[in-house]
């Protein structure tokens, strides 16, 4: 009785923990759109960037991005841009609307590595609130000789506590 009641126990803690890591997960927009929450790899991305800052202070953060585009063998007249456009919000915004706000927009060091900064100017809840958009040029893919562009986003959406200097 004395195993079985040790084993029970096991996978009711098996239970919750496996419970508690379904909690951070994607939230599909649509098909070609994922959300990052936290500081938790999701897929094959993870974003390393802090839960708590300080207002006005400049932060440096990293996005570790792969995509279904890594498979695309590129030639040498082949181009592939990958941009990150991110803003300190406190309310969020889908890409469209981002794009029409002011914005700071890096591009990545080697199609994985997206390096970034930001500031925070308001106290509370706040939202680094971003979209990576990853661009495929294939030269000459037409037999009339036109370029085709493979195009794909990904939201990038943080929630960050901004805080005083004097405040806990």
């Amino acid at each position: 009785m004395g195993n079985n009641r040790g084993f029970l126990i096991l996978l009711f803690i098996l239970f919750i923990a496996c419970n508690k890591t379904k909690t951070s997960s994607t939230i599909s927009v649509n098909n070609s759109i994922d959300t990052i929450f936290k500081k938790v790899v999701i897929g094959n991305h993870k974003l390393t960037f802090p839960d708590t800052v300080l207002v006005n202070t400049l932060y440096q953060g990293e996005i570790d991005y792969n995509s279904i585009l890594d498979t695309i063998n590129l030639s040498s007249v082949d181009k592939r841009y990958i941009f990150f456009y991110v803003a300190s919000l406190k309310n969020y915004l889908d890409f469209e609307n981002l794009k029409t706000i002011k914005h700071d927009t890096f591009v990545s060091l080697d199609n994985h590595i997206i390096p970034f900064e930001i500031k925070f100017q308001n106290l509370g809840n706040n939202y680094l609130n971003g979209f990576i958009e990853d661009e495929v040029y294939i030269a000459n893919f037409y037999s009339d000789g036109k370029t085709r562009i493979i195009t794909h986003q990904l939201e990038i959406l943080k929630e960050v506590y901004v805080k005083d200097l004097g405040s806990n």
